[in-house]
């Protein structure tokens, strides 16, 4: 077993005395000290500021600042209220040094003189005190850290609850009025229709097959938006990053908006050079991509317009991919909660477009699994730019000559 070395002061203004005591104590088998010697009451302090202090020897009556009052000045100081001070002097006729000793924030007191047997039992008794105190001190230590440590994790996982909470309510007013209202819509219409079958012309079912049309599109989406998330979720989507030239897939996503943004007299156009070549999972790009551009058209007025652009971040080995739109912009208060699904709420788009505001929760994702970050740049009624990194694949040109 390991022999603990304690720390100990002897304040003594008679250098023979600090001397004597010192050679007695250095003398003992145990308990084993590092003895710091002080030759008056500042000394003492002195030796206090500058080393970590177990116990002092402190003796009563010295010139110009005796034990007493070395002592009131210790006790003073929160770092040194604890440290055990025994008190030794060689006047005590009326024997009640000890009580007065105590009261002035000693522990105990040795009387002058004393043998090296008395001296090393002494202090044998005291730093057995101090073993004790320690471990128990430790011990409550390490049950303070754990007891910390499940108060965190069980906060933690509060919160976790609490946001799980929120967003299950969340997904719940999306299935019960983004999902049921269409169905609903669906049965109303086809209803009204059967019911006045009989008086309907070819133009009434040209209609009725246009509203299906546009309900059944938005229907799909927002059932494939609840799959994927949920997938999300689970972690159970597939991610298979290859090198692809990015402009393919941003051409690709422009054609499918097509539609959409032709219904509002919408420019898209993508200004990403051809060859500009990204090491990702397409899939999630194409995901990405047709969100943000979905979302670019739902916020711009008729006969506005939407940008696809990039920059080649060639010290960080990235690509930055930009939607950019001429839309009605986002406050900048709002722009924080965009990505969180328990605080963004479904904004009606220009025309009066309707969503869910798992859009963008998906782009969020997709981008983290791509290892790439998303940003957010709007000024109101002037337009709205989302940009995201990509790990950039170079390549290299060889011409055959």
């Amino acid at each position: 077993m390991e022999t603990k070395t304690f720390n100990l002061i002897i304040v003594d203004d008679s250098k023979m005395t600090v001397e004597t005591v010192a050679s007695m104590i250095e003398h003992c088998k145990e308990p084993h000290f590092n003895i710091f010697k002080a030759y008056s009451g500042m000394d003492c302090l002195r030796l206090l500021g500058n080393h970590e202090v177990d116990l002092i020897l402190m003796d009563i009556v010295m010139e110009n600042f005796d034990g007493f009052e070395t002592t009131k000045v210790i006790r003073a100081n929160p770092k040194y209220e604890n440290i055990p001070i025994i008190f030794m002097t060689a006047n005590d006729p009326d024997a009640k040094m000890k009580e007065f000793a105590i009261t002035h924030g000693g522990i105990d007191y040795l009387l002058k003189p004393f043998t090296d047997k008395e001296i090393c039992n002494y202090l044998g008794l005291y730093t057995r005190f101090l073993v004790r105190e320690r471990i128990i001190n430790n011990t409550l230590s390490n049950l303070n850290l754990q007891l910390n440590k499940e108060v965190i994790e069980k906060n933690n996982a509060l919160k976790e609850l609490k946001e799980a909470l929120e967003i299950r309510h969340k997904m719940f007013s999306i299935i019960s009025h983004d999902l049921k209202n269409p169905i609903l819509g669906f049965k109303t219409l086809i209803d009204d229709y059967v019911s006045n079958f009989d008086s309907l012309d070819i133009k009434d079912f040209q209609e009725l097959l246009q509203l299906l049309q546009k309900s059944s599109d938005n229907l799909g989406s927002l059932l494939q938006d609840l799959l994927m998330w949920a997938n999300f979720q689970r972690n159970q989507i597939s991610f298979n990053p290859v090198e692809f030239d990015l402009s393919y897939i941003a051409n690709q996503t422009i054609e499918q908006s097509k539609l959409q943004a032709q219904a509002k007299k919408i420019v898209i156009a993508s200004q990403i050079p051809s060859e500009t070549f990204v090491f990702a999972d397409p899939n999630l790009i194409n995901l990405i991509l047709r969100n943000l551009i979905s979302n670019a058209i739902k916020f711009t007025p008729s006969g506005g317009f939407v940008t696809l652009f990039s920059k080649i971040i060639k010290e960080q080995k990235l690509v930055e991919v930009s939607v950019s739109d001429t839309g009605v912009g986002i406050d900048e208060h709002r722009i924080n909660s965009l990505f969180n699904l328990s605080t963004q709420k479904s904004t009606l788009g220009t025309n009066n477009e309707t969503g869910t505001g798992l859009g963008l929760i998906l782009v969020k994702d997709a981008v983290a699994m791509n290892r790439g970050e998303i940003n957010v740049t709007s000024k109101l009624n002037k337009g709205t730019t989302f940009s995201f990194t990509l790990p950039f694949a170079e390549h290299e040109i060889h011409i055959d000559l």
